[in-house]
Parts: C-alpha cells; structure tokens; sequence
C-alpha cells in the first residue's frame, strides 16, 4: 500500500513527462536562483500537462483503491500561492488537467514551492513534509472528508 501512496502523490504532485531531451536541464543551473528555479519548474509543467495527461493515459492507470476514492471528484493541486492546477479523473484515467484550478474542488492538495524543489531535485522526504506542512490534504464536504480520513491515517503510519 506503502508504494500505492507513493506513486499517487508523485502522480499528483507532478510526474515531470520528459521526452528525448530534459526539459528542466536548464533548471539546475547552480547560478540560478532557488525562487527563479521554482518558476521555471512550474512554467514548464504547465507546458508540459498535455503531454503528462496523454502519457498518463496510454500507460497508466489508478489502483483500484485510488480509483474508487478519485473517481469523477475535483482535485485541486495548488503549489505555492501563485500555481494551481485542476485535476478529475474518471476509470482511473485523467480526464481534465489544466493550470485552472475548480471553483468547488472535492480535495485540494497543497505544497511549498519548497517542496517542489526538493521533488525537483529528488530529495523529498514525504513524512517530514506532510509534518511540517509542505504536503497538505483537505477535502471539502462531509463525505469527502470520510473519504480523505482513512488516507490520513495511512500517512500518520508510514
């Protein structure tokens, strides 16, 4: 279950689709600076959502549990306080993923601009993060939120 959660959140929080050449090369240009490395990264996801959504699609597709607790609900992914971006998913297949986040999303899933850099630089401890407030889960509504409890209590566990 341990590896089902972590290829979800690394699903969720950006699962970098990368062709032939990286396209965050010039991001880890040392003399560049963390903030500016944290807007590259995000301008190139955003570039990068159809193909993520196409690749998903074609090669992918949620476990059963995800399934069930994902299925036709709103996710908003917000990064930072300038970056979001809506997901759906519907049979375990990614069926809307833009930079425009729902009006009434069912989940929000809320990072640092930290974490994305350390996801970045694959240096990511997801218990410290999810205990410091850098990885957040919220659900909106009561049966969302009985949807989201068992999650939270799997990731106090890890």
């Amino acid at each position: 279950m341990k590896k089902w959660f972590l290829f979800l959140t690394l699903f969720l929080l950006f699962p970098f689709v990368i062709a032939d050449d990286d396209p965050f090369s010039f991001v880890n240009n040392a003399s560049i600076s963390d903030t500016d490395k944290i807007s590259l990264i995000k301008q190139v996801i955003a570039y990068q959502l159809p193909q993520m959504q196409s690749e998903f699609n074609a090669n992918s597709t949620l476990p059963q549990p995800f399934k069930f607790l994902l299925n036709n609900e709103k996710i908003n992914l917000n990064v930072g306080d300038d970056f979001s971006i809506g997901l759906m998913f519907i049979d375990g297949k990614i069926d809307h993923l833009s930079t425009s986040s729902f009006m009434d999303p069912d989940f929000n899933v809320q990072v640092s601009d930290q974490f994305l850099l350390n996801l970045h630089q694959e240096n990511v401890d997801f218990k410290q993060s999810l205990q410091n407030g850098d990885l957040t889960f919220s659900a909106e509504g009561f049966f969302n939120k009985l949807k989201l409890a068992p999650l939270k209590i799997f990731l106090k566990l890890i």
